[in-house]
């Protein structure tokens, strides 16, 4: 009789353990699909940069390279910064758009672009006008 006690318990506690046992599921796979049309965290919908993201620098072009699209600048701390620009650069005060960049050499600037690993891409760059005097 004993035997057959033990037999039931140990199958009565095996059976309540996988009852009890429910598997684990992703948490954010749950949310997903409860809310899948709930708007997203700032972190998880934001593929471009913010205005606060951005970094300013004001100086003197010191050289242009139209061939590579770049702008080095001499900071008025005396730090040299090169910049890329593109067909989406912002460029106000030269003529011909980014292509007239190739004729500011020695004027003063204001850059605004993203810090890259690589490279710092302008957003827009502000040509102040040459005095002469």
């Amino acid at each position: 009789m004993k035997p057959l006690r033990l037999a039931f318990i140990i199958f009565s506690s095996l059976l309540l353990f996988a009852a009890c046992s429910e598997p684990v599921e992703d948490t954010q796979s749950q949310v997903e699909q409860t809310y899948p049309d709930e708007p997203r965290t700032t972190e998880q919908t934001r593929t471009t940069p913010m205005e606060s993201d951005y970094r300013e620098i004001q100086g003197e072009v010191i050289s242009v390279s139209p061939d590579d699209q770049t702008l080095t600048v001499r900071t008025d701390t005396g730090e040299e910064i090169q910049v890329t620009y593109n067909t989406e650069t912002k460029v106000t005060g030269s003529q011909e758009g980014t292509q007239g960049l190739a004729t500011v050499q020695g004027s003063r600037v204001r850059v605004r672009y993203e810090e890259g690993v690589m490279e710092n891409t302008a957003v827009e760059i502000d040509v102040e006008p040459m005095t002469t005097g």
